[in-house]
């Protein structure tokens, strides 16, 4: 009976790292996990930027290809070329520890770049900012073991140096 609960536990635990991240507003591009490296697509203003690549996710910031003001950010779960899951990245702090660069306890830095924001306050003027992306686990046990698992990703913007 303990070895069910355990495997039940295990399965449940396992799903939803490939469940995660939530479905994506705005698709994903389809090379998101095929291409090497940043691309632009012919007959687009985009650029796609691969940020960094965390244990199979993958951090992307699209990007005008004239003038780099930012666009957008997603992450994909990729499973060989294909695209498992997507999630938009919506900016989630503007100073603290998400505006460094270390790695701490459930918190994995995937990379940082530079884009043009609008400042709100000021019509048609732009701020450079640094945008930096984490992958944030949360800490599972089952039984004595206990390990850390995939639970959302994070976007912070903060002002570059």
């Amino acid at each position: 009976m303990r070895t069910r609960l355990a495997l039940a536990a295990v399965l449940a635990a396992l799903a939803s790292v490939l469940a995660a991240p939530a479905a994506a507003h705005a698709a994903p591009d389809p090379l998101a996990c095929s291409a090497i490296g940043s691309y632009s697509r012919s007959g687009s203003s985009d650029t796609f930027w691969l940020i960094g690549t965390v244990d199979g996710y993958r951090y992307w910031q699209v990007a005008d290809a004239f003038n780099n003001n930012y666009r957008r950010s997603y992450v994909v779960k990729c499973d060989g070329a294909t695209i498992v899951s997507s999630a938009d990245l919506a900016v989630t702090s503007t100073s603290g520890a998400r505006c460094g660069t270390a790695s701490a306890g459930a918190y994995q830095y995937a990379g940082t770049r530079m884009a043009l924001a609008p400042l709100e306050s000021w019509p048609g003027w732009v701020i450079e900012t640094d945008y930096r992306y984490w992958r944030v686990n949360r800490w599972v046990t089952i039984g004595f073991y206990g390990f850390w698992m995939y639970d959302h990703s994070e976007l912070a913007a903060c002002l570059a140096p």
